[in-house]
């Protein structure tokens, strides 16, 4: 199960990876950790939550709550491009230094890692699925934003649906 946040890794993870167990967050940033730590306490289902660097930075404080409820089946992925990509690209405090690593070890979790540099795909995902909450940040080219963004191809009450129906939660 994969939750992701708002924007192009959305659009690119429902391109290459659509999947019913997949929840789709538009229009929610920084909310994709605490959604995903509910589903994970809910459901006892691996989930992996696939966030940007400016939304984890809008919602710090899901990390101390990650790291104090620890569910073992929470892999937390941050995209860092050093912008806020979705909305204009403007710089995020990481691209001044903010080591959100760093920040999430401050908050509690333990297993939190930088993933910076070409090469270190296969690492970061084997890294990504070891048993217990984790977070990864993975350091990321910004791209220019798209002068169109197309608009979402499912609307949040059939996404909701889905991912009910998949889960086995009606």
């Amino acid at each position: 199960m994969i939750i992701c946040q708002l924007g192009d890794a959305t659009e690119e993870l429902r391109r290459v990876a659509d999947d019913p167990r997949n929840l789709y967050l538009l229009g929610s940033m920084g909310m994709v950790i605490p959604v995903a730590l509910g589903m994970a306490l809910s459901t006892g289902k691996q989930v992996v939550a696939v966030e940007g660097d400016g939304g984890c930075l809008m919602n710090l404080g899901a990390l101390t709550t990650v790291a104090r409820y620890g569910p073992k089946r929470l892999s937390i992925l941050v995209l860092d491009n050093g912008s806020y990509g979705s909305t204009g690209g403007q710089p995020s405090a990481t691209s001044t230094g903010a080591d959100l690593a760093a920040i999430g070890r401050a908050s509690g979790l333990k297993e939190s890692r930088q993933f910076d540099h070409a090469g270190s795909e296969d690492a970061l995902v084997n890294w990504l699925g070891i048993s217990g909450v984790r977070l990864a940040v993975a350091r990321t080219r910004s791209s220019p934003p798209p002068s169109e963004r197309s608009t979402p191809r499912i609307l949040p009450v059939e996404n909701t649906a889905r991912l009910t129906a998949a889960i086995g939660r009606v």
